[in-house]
């Protein structure tokens, strides 16, 4: 396997199986200052394995790498069934050289996995204008130029997080503005707020489609939801329903989050949210299982225990006796 660049890998299940997106993708974990959490997310991530003696970590600052979910990538390397290399200098005809030199000849197939370019070729040139991997939309969403907006792509986006629920906000975003409910910016704000993105991904990413379009889910949705009317009110629910707040600040983004209140909002938000776990692992209960495991599971630590407990009785008993003259007159009277 070639790679560019190199990449962080994680798997979909996180610490006893909770679902990684369940620990990942939250309010509160959002909200913590990236230059103080950088370096506990590093070694959260290499805890399981070391990436770099795996031949899969970037060469270059761990925060301007991507991740890739794969629950069998680390085992085939580990097992030797798949071997880890540089960028292909150049194919042969029954072989590639590597950017490090090496040479592997007797190549049956190969797999080109190198993402895709995205175009608007049905559209009139300047509607969306696209400048090498970045797209002059707002939001990922409008063009900049259309004034009133009379267009809206949905897709178009490389988010930190599940895409559907971002595809559904995308759609009600648009079907607002179109129906006159939702104001947008104007054309030359929109254009200064995409200019200003630009600026930052330029600074801080490397030159990649991918980081063009990143984005991170729940800051995303809330934009979106801000322009819709149906961002979750957090200070209302703290005061109002803790439980609730408690849920959403601290548990899954679910995707109900943002069907509380506003235009689409749903009676059984509340309770989905509140249910979530249940609503998670009630698919795979399908056998009764877990009665009796934990009987006799800590008989060990309870004698060990009984034991210590005996011994300083012990001891102190002798100390008492020892203290008291007790031992010493039954000596001098034997």
């Amino acid at each position: 396997m070639s790679s560019r660049r190199g990449t962080y890998v994680i798997q979909r299940a996180a610490d006893h199986g909770v679902p990684f997106d369940h620990v990942a993708l939250n309010r509160f974990s959002m909200k913590l200052p990236w230059n103080l959490m950088r370096p506990r997310f590093f070694h959260r991530l290499n805890r399981r394995y070391n990436h770099a003696n795996y031949g899969l970590s970037p060469n270059k600052r761990f925060d301007a790498s991507v991740l890739t979910i794969s629950d069998d990538l680390p085992n085939r390397i580990l097992l030797g069934t798949v071997n880890i290399k540089c960028n292909v200098r150049v194919f042969k005809a029954d072989g590639a050289t590597f950017e490090d030199g090496s040479v592997l000849n007797d190549i049956d197939v190969v797999i080109l996995a190198t993402g895709f370019n995205f175009d608007f070729p049905f559209l009139d040139d300047g509607i969306i204008n696209v400048d090498g991997h970045f797209p002059y939309l707002y939001e990922l969403v409008f063009p900049t130029k259309l004034n009133p907006c009379t267009l809206g792509v949905v897709g178009l986006v490389q988010p930190f997080g599940a895409l559907p629920p971002i595809l559904e906000m995308q759609a009600r975003c648009i079907s607002r503005v179109f129906a006159g409910k939702c104001e947008l910016p104007s054309a030359s704000k929109r254009l200064e707020i995409v200019e200003k993105r630009k600026d930052f991904i330029t600074r801080n990413f490397v030159d990649s489609r991918r980081y063009s379009l990143q984005i991170y889910s729940i800051q995303y949705m809330d934009r979106l939801a801000a322009m819709i009317g149906c961002k979750p009110n957090l200070w209302k629910h703290f005061f109002s329903d803790p439980k609730l707040w408690y849920n959403i600040y601290f548990g899954p983004a679910t995707p109900v989050q943002w069907r509380l209140n506003g235009p689409g909002a749903w009676n059984g938000a509340k309770s989905a949210i509140e249910t979530v776990e249940e609503h998670t692992y009630f698919p795979m209960k399908t056998r009764k299982s877990g009665e009796g495991e934990t009987e006799g599971l800590y008989d060990g630590w309870i004698q060990l225990f009984k034991k210590t407990c005996s011994v300083v009785l012990l001891l102190l008993s002798l100390r008492h006796l020892v203290a008291n003259g007790y031992i010493t007159s039954f000596v001098k009277s034997v």
